[in-house]
């Protein structure tokens, strides 16, 4: 297949997220068109009568990025004997998501039902890298609201990540410059946080900053799906200077978060706690000068100096 024709393939497991899979799907080929999109059953039917785990190794390699589909049972579903299918060499989402993570392509674990990325030591070896490539979660697709905006970041992502405009839609006018390009460098502020506060605080935060003509690197922006997430946080930890650490129960307890501020005190380099939602610093913070959230211009003015 022509490189320029490479697109997605969907690995999922049948009884755990057929229906997700079925969905997303849908969403893909309206956005990207039919032949961008692989699925088994879209490959596995026309060759019928040949080797199922070629016909799987060819479609991943006409791919550019495989989504795994992972739903609650997709780590422990068994087969007729009680075994764990990932257990066995020859299930076919093994071999699926083996034969792109062996060839360095894109995977991007997608989260369903709520499910949790597996540690390493649960799954085979040929699948342990998986656990390094930033994974994105859909939520409950009963409420079609937060499902159509999900996928909708979803494909926005893949779109920077096949560097194309969707297939359907009319040629755009020149989208103009944003107020602050995503550009790494010692200036660029890092913001620490936890996932459940973006909306309500973390999210405005970072619009403000950008207006204000500063530059910000966040995980949302910096990291595409599927890219080693503890590389790329690495990378801006070590180049950015100053860290924005947004204070709630939740980002205290994450270890994400513990390492990430405490890379930047060993370092010594700068770092202001702003409280978003109330919480006990730890004491390792007590000593550093905080911010309350409702103060974000004097935040502003501390950063311009």
């Amino acid at each position: 297949m022509p490189e320029e024709t490479k697109g997605i393939f969907i690995s999922y497991r049948r009884d755990d997220s057929a229906g997700y899979a079925g969905r997303i799907a849908d969403r893909f080929i309206q956005h990207f068109g039919e032949d961008r999109v692989f699925r088994d059953f879209d490959f596995i039917d026309i060759e019928l009568g040949s080797s199922s785990v070629e016909a799987i190794q060819r479609a991943v390699d006409s791919s550019e990025v495989l989504i795994a589909v992972i739903g609650k049972n997709w780590l422990t579903a068994t087969d007729a004997a009680g075994r764990k299918r990932l257990e066995n060499p020859d299930d076919y989402v093994r071999i699926e998501i083996a034969t792109a993570l062996k060839r360095n392509m894109r995977v991007i674990p997608l989260l369903v039902q709520g499910a949790s990325m597996p540690s390493a030591d649960e799954l085979p070896e040929d699948l342990a890298p998986l656990v390094h490539r930033n994974a994105f979660e859909l939520h409950d697709s009963s409420h079609d609201s937060s499902w159509g905006d999900d996928l909708g970041r979803l494909i926005s992502a893949l779109d920077r990540v096949l560097e194309r405009r969707p297939a359907r839609a009319p040629t755009p006018a020149p989208t103009p410059a944003p107020t602050q390009p995503d550009v790494l460098s010692q200036e660029t502020i890092f913001i620490s946080y936890s996932r459940k506060d973006w909306d309500k605080f973390v999210e405005p935060l970072v619009i403000d900053l950008r207006q204000q003509g500063f530059k910000v690197w966040i995980d949302q922006t910096f990291i595409l799906g599927g890219d080693n997430w503890y590389k790329a946080i690495q990378q801006a930890l070590e180049t950015c200077e100053r860290m924005v650490l947004c204070v709630s129960p939740d980002s205290l307890k994450s270890p994400y978060v513990q390492r990430e501020y405490r890379y930047f005190m060993d370092e010594a380099k700068w770092l202001v706690p702003l409280i978003c939602r109330e919480a006990p610093l730890p004491w390792e913070l007590q000593g550093t000068q905080y911010l309350l959230y409702q103060n974000r211009a004097t935040l502003i003015a501390t950063l311009r100096r």
